[in-house]
């Protein structure tokens, strides 16, 4: 594995393996604690006063490195062009009789093959991309990848981003590779004093068996990344909706009273239920979004008339909404 930075970016027109090397280079490290150690790299460019943040953690009980890149304009003028961010850009090397082996998965596009584990086998000169639909971060694939190096183990590499991701797999030299991953379109100017973040990165490295790898992964996901109440894992729980009962999942709340009165008569009454798509003004259908406001004329009460049913029968509530997604015509656009 290199030890060259492990992300890139092009600032100006310029990539930044031409000038990073010659930016301010701070350096910080803490311990968060027993199980954490965090790293703070900042960059910063002596010209336009950019500063490129790197904070990442190495987790001392798992094999797993994880960490987060920022923009920030310290200047007084406008940032140049800030473009094909890759907060994981980084040669791994090694592959088995010249290939490197990777795993990766379907998402969910609601099919019948939904999570199901696929092979590609990347020899010389090979090019693989992966990128995920609509905006959304399983609709296709998984942004999830198993790396076997041929060396008795491999790399567990994962983008964490809750929009639309891109990754690639190119094959450089005759036994090296070149993994890259982030959001799969960037290109902007900030202004003074603006800052943004991107995608989290991880590696997860391992020696032996690609499928004990994938056990570890869980194992730390559910140590370190899991939600808990009180301090406990989450359970299971029964979650109902029934938005697809509707032609362009357009929802009303008196047909959705009827539903909820129905399933309490059969004494199944799910843990949390769902208001899906179609609450809000959409026109011909739900994909219409980004006026996030209740349509009072299919839910005169507005949706509190639906939500306090709910919570009088001890049942959660959860509202669906997807802010980064906007349709033409609406009061987000």
């Amino acid at each position: 594995y290199t030890t060259d930075p492990f992300i890139s970016f092009v600032y100006g027109g310029k990539p930044s393996s031409e000038f990073l090397s010659s930016w301010k280079l701070k350096r910080k490290q803490d311990t968060l604690d027993d199980a954490r150690t965090q790293h703070t790299l900042t960059y910063t460019d002596p010209e336009t006063k950019l500063e490129v943040r790197c904070v990442g953690i190495a987790y001392n009980d798992f094999p797993t490195v994880e960490w987060t890149v920022s923009f920030e304009n310290g200047g007084a003028a406008d940032s140049p062009m800030i473009e094909a961010i890759l907060p994981l850009d980084a040669r791994l090397d090694g592959g088995r009789d010249d290939q490197f082996l990777l795993h990766w998965f379907i998402g969910s596009p609601c099919r019948s093959n939904d999570y199901e584990p696929l092979e590609t086998r990347l020899g010389a000169g090979a090019v693989h991309r992966v990128e995920t639909s609509g905006g959304r971060p399983t609709n296709s694939h998984l942004p999830y990848f198993n790396i076997e190096t041929g060396r008795e183990g491999g790399v567990i590499a994962v983008i964490g981003w809750a929009g639309q991701w891109a990754a690639g797999f190119i094959r450089e030299g005759a036994g090296g590779l070149r993994v890259t991953g982030g959001q799969e379109s960037t290109a902007f100017r900030l202004r003074p004093g603006e800052k943004v973040r991107g995608p989290v990165a991880v590696l997860q490295f391992y020696e032996g068996d690609w499928i004990r790898s994938q056990n570890v992964w869980r194992s730390w996901m559910l140590e370190h990344n899991v939600p808990r109440r009180e301090g406990k894992p989450i359970k299971p729980f029964i979650y109902a909706c029934t938005g697809n009962a509707y032609p362009g999942l357009k929802t009303e709340a008196a047909t959705e009273l009827r539903f909820f009165e129905s399933y309490a008569r059969e004494s199944i009454l799910p843990d949390y239920y769902n208001q899906d798509a179609g609450w809000y003004p959409c026109g011909d259908g739900w994909w219409n979004v980004g006026t996030w406001e209740v349509d009072r004329a299919r839910w005169p009460r507005g949706l509190r008339e639906a939500s306090d049913w709910h919570h009088a029968r001890g049942v959660g509530w959860i509202t669906w909404f997807e802010p980064e997604r906007a349709a033409g015509g609406t009061w987000l656009t």
